[in-house]
């Protein structure tokens, strides 16, 4: 646990309590007793001329998390609000309804409870510029990814600067969520506009409400480092098993899908296709059909500008060999 008082927390936010916080941020956990106490410590030393308030949901944890909560919450009772589950609410699709009644901020910033933040002024440099840029509804920043099987932990920079609603629903998100902020009252909009009963299908939140907020409004990016994503072996986007990992696919798929019909981009919808087929081509290594593939994109990202000359690269190189046995016969 941090070594710092709430009191020193609150010196420069001008009053004496939370209850009136400009931003909430939200994290959700779950079976978190490994990280949970460093994601609450990236919370608890943002410096801010603003209130705060941490709420929690605690979704029936089974390991130390719950008790790790308790301890936080009773040294820092006016800023961290938990929300304790008897049973869980991910299966049923009702785990964020609990703690979205419980915000009271202007802005909302999330961080699931496996991650956490290194920025001290993270929340003060996103809240500066949203209060300075009404027609905006979101910041986000830079993020460290972090794998933590890997046997070497190289620092990997995440979360592209330049996002739109085109490069975000053809070429993926690149919006790390733990580094976003963004206006509770557009959030509220989005939760309306979006039917919810298809919000329950999907398998991940953050992706159709990036695309609501490129479509609707602005997204800022901000050039700083401001947090860590850890990939974990298991985890809500992250698995080995190869049926977890389709069913992610076919999610993805189907957002795009419902957006397509509700703004009519279906010529998008056929870019993420070609997109999707490519990803398997390559996979597969079929250089013909990734090549026809790719040459049916009306833009590329760089990613796939690279496996083309790559795929290019490999064919000339087939060729080349193919040449050399016919004037050397089988010594090569």
């Amino acid at each position: 646990m941090i070594n710092i008082t709430q009191e020193q927390i609150m010196r420069n936010w001008g009053i004496d309590n939370s209850d009136s916080p400009l931003v909430s941020i939200k994290c959700m956990t779950y079976n978190h007793e490994k990280y949970i106490s460093r994601t609450l410590d990236g919370f608890l030393i943002q410096e801010t001329t603003f209130p705060f308030e941490i709420l929690i949901h605690d979704d029936a944890s089974t390991d130390k998390t719950t008790a790790i909560l308790h301890e936080y919450e009773k040294k820092f009772p006016k800023i961290i609000k938990v929300i304790y589950e008897e049973i869980n609410q991910y299966q049923f699709g009702a785990h964020h309804k609990k703690i979205n009644e419980a915000i009271k901020g202007k802005y909302l910033a999330v961080c699931e409870g496996d991650d956490y933040w290194l920025n001290r002024k993270k929340l003060q440099k996103q809240v500066k510029y949203l209060e300075n840029n009404p027609n905006y509804a979101a910041c986000h920043t830079i993020a460290l990814e972090r794998y933590e099987k890997a046997r070497i932990k190289l620092p990997i920079l995440i979360g592209r600067k330049k996002q739109n609603y085109k490069q975000i629903f053809v070429y993926g998100n690149g919006i790390v969520t733990l580094t976003a902020i963004y206006r509770v009252d557009l959030y509220k909009e989005y939760l309306n506009a979006i039917n919810e009963n298809e919000r329950k299908k999907w398998l991940m939140g953050d992706l159709p409400l990036w695309l609501y907020f490129a479509k609707e409004y602005k997204l800022k990016h901000l050039n700083i480092i401001s947090g860590v994503y850890r990939v974990l072996q298991e985890s809500a986007s992250h698995s080995n098993d190869e049926k977890k990992i389709q069913a992610f696919r076919l999610s993805s798929y189907e957002i795009r899908k419902y957006f397509a019909k509700k703004y009519n981009d279906f010529d998008l919808l056929e870019q993420y296709e070609i997109i999707e087929r490519l990803t398997d081509y390559w996979a597969e290594m079929d250089r013909k059909q990734f090549l026809l593939e790719y040459k049916k994109l009306k833009s590329a990202p760089w990613i796939f500008q690279k496996k083309f000359f790559i795929m290019r690269f490999y064919v000339l190189y087939l060729i080349v060999k193919t040449i050399k046995k016919g004037f050397l016969g089988n010594k090569i």
